[in-house]
């Protein structure tokens, strides 16, 4: 949401000339009264929580084949309705070892080569991600077919795109449930939380040049800090009719589910 406010200033020069003929006395009677207005903003307050086990993919020592699994929990402590938990990777810390003179493998082109990070994320495939809504389990990748992987979701390309259908918005995954229903979103009201589940898995695959080298030789010990970014969202702004307040003039319709404008 973006807001833009312009304040346009000018000068005007004015001339006013009047005369009175004669005296009198001018009287007029007047009464004055106050409307007082009291504007306070909702809250749009996310909330990440373990469902089972850590939350961060603080892995090392991986080889291919190799995969793990996190949940988490997305939770609504404000009083908006959330729209969408949008997804993506922001950040990407990329260091690819290649090792120096005195370092263990120095030498060794046949183990360790160069590559860059979108390589490197290319390697890591996201297997499974799904959000969970009340009573059911609402799937976004499921399987290997789509073989999305964490350089499908950084640089948020046509693959990934295809692959989670509905949850694609604005360039990002949407993590909250997208069923119509008083649950799309994250609700304040009734109160909801969904449990993402994301596994990752080191792609393993068998790619040898004619000396036999595994092309995978040139990721080890190459390693990567990711930054996953998640933004909650309002639902579009509406027209506030007395029916939406309550007696202490609280909007109670901004916290529900496809509250807005569309």
């Amino acid at each position: 949401m973006t807001f833009k406010k312009k304040l346009t200033a000018g000068a005007m020069a004015a001339t006013l000339g009047f005369s009175l003929v004669g005296v009198g006395t001018w009287a007029a009677f007047n009464d004055i009264e106050e409307v007082s207005a009291g504007v306070a903003a909702g809250e749009l307050d996310l909330v990440i929580n373990p469902a089972e086990g850590p939350i961060n993919f603080d892995i090392s020592n991986l080889k291919p084949g190799d995969k793990m699994t996190r949940s988490f929990e997305l939770d609504n402590n404000g009083t908006l309705a959330i729209k969408e938990v949008l997804l993506s990777i922001d950040q990407v810390d990329f260091n690819d070892y290649i090792p120096e003179e005195g370092q263990a493998g120095f030498g060794d082109e046949d183990t360790y080569g160069s590559n860059d990070a979108e390589e490197y994320l290319d390697q890591f495939q996201v297997t499974l991600l799904r959000t969970g809504t009340e009573g059911a389990v609402e799937d976004i990748i499921v399987g290997t077919e789509q073989k999305v992987t964490l350089k499908d979701i950084y640089l948020g390309s046509d693959k990934v795109q295809k692959a989670v259908g509905n949850h694609w918005v604005d360039g990002r995954i949407n993590l909250a449930s997208t069923a119509s229903n008083q649950w799309e979103g994250l609700p304040a009201q009734p109160h909801d939380f969904d449990t993402v589940e994301m596994t990752i898995e080191f792609v393993e695959y068998s790619d040898r040049d004619d000396r036999g080298v595994e092309d995978q030789n040139k990721y080890q010990g190459d390693t990567a800090d990711i930054t996953f970014s998640l933004e909650a969202t309002q639902w579009d702004g509406q027209e506030i009719t007395e029916a939406d307040l309550n007696e202490n003039g609280y909007i109670t319709i901004n916290e529900e589910a496809n509250n807005g404008e569309n």
